[in-house]
């Protein structure tokens, strides 16, 4: 490391007991903010006028440092020189925090919708969604459910694309028994055969759940069947928002969208009423003192926590109304997207 060293650019501050209110007219002053800057760290900040300012040809992409000049685009700027400048428009994010901590303001860049997720090392169990219509409305209940495993002929590229995500399939099946390696015998429930239409009586009926590559494996597909006829709780909505908000951190992962975009349209389409009764899942149910269920898409996953970001910051959360704002989004403007700036 030599004489390099670490900076660390957080820097945590406890919340005051409350939020502060916009000042009142009797409060206003005016004036400017005065700042400097030290580059702690290397910085670089791209004129993005020209992509091409040092005429590498087509081989990459390369930029100059942001400056008020405009550069013309294919012409070479490696002898010239500007004056390096940070946009206004960089430092008002970092100004606005300051000003936040100082004036006990809201946490106006959280996105307050969300939830908090965590990755566990757990392996979450199988499970089946089903939809029934109640009095009123449609009712959603978690059964438990066996899990078996689609050898390699039935989990080729050519089976994955043929079949849909939650699709009910018959099916045969077996057990498949090997040694792990530390000599204990392991049972893997897998499928023998399977179709579309049940032609025997000795089939069973599952529900088509794909998985992303795993090891040498291209695909990964179970068949989940219900394993007992009584639910094991009846969800809530909060319960299919956090399965929801799983599937949204897990596709805005780059390389991940066309692993559980086809599950997220399909299980948008159970939701609404599709031809089938039930509609697969993974779920771990906690119940040392307070009951905790989390659902996935996925055997080794993330948790979603049940309460949102919005709850958790309580008054701090961002302000919704000029009616009643903090001292920072009077001054800088309100950043919710329903809402109108004031000041800023």
């Amino acid at each position: 490391m030599g004489q390099r060293k670490f900076v660390n650019p957080y820097n945590f501050i406890p919340f005051p007991d409350k939020k502060a209110s916009a000042y009142e007219d009797t409060d206003l002053h005016t004036g400017v903010i005065s700042y400097s800057v030290t580059a702690k760290t290397p910085l670089f900040i791209p004129n993005t006028s020209s992509d091409d300012a040092f005429s590498m040809g087509m081989e990459h992409k390369s930029y100059d440092f942001f400056s008020y000049n405009e550069l013309e685009k294919g012409k070479d700027y490696c002898d010239k020189y500007f004056e390096p400048v940070i946009p206004g428009s960089e430092l008002r994010g970092m100004i606005r925090s300051i000003y936040e901590t100082l004036t006990d303001s809201c946490l106006s860049v959280f996105n307050d919708e969300m939830y908090p997720e965590r990755r566990t090392g757990d392996v979450f169990d199988a499970g089946l969604i089903r939809r029934r219509m109640g009095a009123s409305k449609a009712v959603y209940e978690l059964y438990s459910a066996d899990g078996y495993q689609c050898p390699g002929k039935f989990a080729d590229k050519e089976f994955v694309a043929k079949h849909r995500e939650g699709q009910r399939i018959y099916f045969t099946s077996d057990v498949k028994k090997t040694t792990n390696r530390m000599g204990k015998e392991v049972r893997t429930r897998i499928v023998v055969d399977m179709a579309v239409e049940k032609t025997s009586e000795q089939m069973k009926e599952g529900y088509l759940m794909k998985g992303m590559p795993f090891g040498k494996r291209k695909n990964h597909c179970y068949l989940f069947e219900v394993k007992d006829s009584k639910p094991i709780k009846t969800l809530d909505e909060g319960a299919l928002n956090r399965l929801v908000a799983v599937l949204d951190s897990y596709q805005s992962q780059p390389g991940n969208e066309e692993y559980y975009d086809e599950y997220y349209k399909e299980l948008k389409r159970f939701m609404k009423g599709g031809e089938n009764e039930y509609f697969p899942v993974r779920y771990s149910l906690i119940q040392e003192g307070k009951e905790l269920l989390y659902l996935s898409p996925a055997a080794i996953t993330k948790e979603i926590a049940n309460t949102p970001l919005k709850k958790l910051l309580g008054d701090f959360a961002a302000c919704e109304t000029y009616h009643k704002c903090c001292p920072a989004c009077d001054l800088f403007g309100m950043v919710k997207h329903n809402c109108a700036g004031l000041h800023g």
